[in-house]
């Protein structure tokens, strides 16, 4: 408990440090309200299941993601502010083989600030490198879309098992790199911590308080770090394949409950088209499942296709 109360009492000074940095004199910068881009890093490539794209894939079960994530505002200086609302409903099935994913849903909010280094990363790491640090809320709900008394979607909790789905509210905690590597290869990294809201009263002792908003609030997770690791293979102007890794643990509120993880590595063909790319690919995810099949580990290989800006 100690370990984990240090982590987080140091995600959260780093919040605190980070809000230092919102720009104060906005109205005299160039300000840009609905940029085109929301990030200067975008998380589209992303292997996570939740990342902000449109995606279908199949295997072992169907599985359908509607995501996107819109700029607010950009404000251009030195290190330039960036204001995003991000959402996702994803759709999956947990027992039934068609192609269709209508019984399980999740649905993903997020609002963002980040804070791009523009004058120091191209300078110091070369031409379309960049540099970006954010901060957010975000929130997540998990149900079954249908089912019946004579039919289980999912099964019963088990001793041990990570209840609500994994859902519930978050501050968020990101830093992202993206690397040039030559001239046709490019590495983009993340580094992620999402600290539930439960977590925030142990900063001050108060197990009972954060048992109360856990319950509340639906939250099974105290908090969950995650790493990304994306490579882009410029290799011609039509054709940029891309290789994704995805990691993240699962670091249960209940004490009870066992800690768990998610990889997810995801190899796929860019194909570029205007206003965004398609993208066929291959994923192997190993672990929890996403929502409330949180708590069924499996090996599970799909294909499918990615559509994003």
């Amino acid at each position: 408990m100690s370990h984990r109360m240090g982590t987080v009492s140091a995600l959260v000074l780093l919040l605190l440090l980070a809000t230092l940095l919102v720009p104060r004199r906005a109205a005299a910068e160039a300000a840009e309200a609905l940029p085109a881009e929301a990030h200067a890093i975008s998380r589209s490539a992303s292997a996570s299941r939740d990342a902000p794209v449109i995606e279908y894939a199949y295997g072992p079960r169907a599985q359908l993601s509607l995501g996107g994530t819109v700029g607010l505002l950009r404000v251009h200086r030195a290190v330039s502010f960036h204001l995003a609302l991000g959402a996702l409903a994803a759709f999956e099935n947990a027992q039934q083989d068609g192609p269709l994913p209508d019984e399980l849903g999740r649905l993903v909010i997020d609002v963002d600030t980040s804070w791009s280094l523009d004058c120091w990363a191209p300078r110091v790491l070369g031409a379309g490198a960049a540099v970006e640090l954010g901060t957010g809320l975000g929130f997540e709900r998990a149900r079954e879309l249908r089912g019946s008394e004579a039919k289980v979607i999912v099964a019963p909790p088990r001793p041990g098992d990570i209840p609500f789905g994994a859902g519930g509210g978050w501050v968020t905690l990101d830093a992202a790199l993206r690397l040039p590597l030559g001239r046709r290869f490019t590495l983009t990294t993340r580094l992620r911590e999402r600290v539930f809201w439960n977590a925030l009263p142990e900063l001050f002792g108060g197990r009972d308080a954060s048992n109360v908003v856990a319950d509340t609030v639906g939250e099974g997770l105290s908090h969950a770090p995650s790493l990304d690791l994306e490579l882009r293979w410029r290799l011609s102007r039509r054709l940029r394949p891309l290789a994704s890794l995805f990691v993240e643990a699962l670091r249960p509120h209940d004490d009870h409950a066992d800690p768990s993880w998610l990889l997810r590595t995801l190899v796929g063909l860019g194909l570029p088209a205007p206003g965004g790319e398609a993208l066929p690919f291959v994923a192997l995810e190993l672990g929890s499942g996403k929502g409330l099949l949180v708590n069924r580990h499996e090996v599970r290989i799909a294909a499918g296709v990615r559509l994003a800006r």
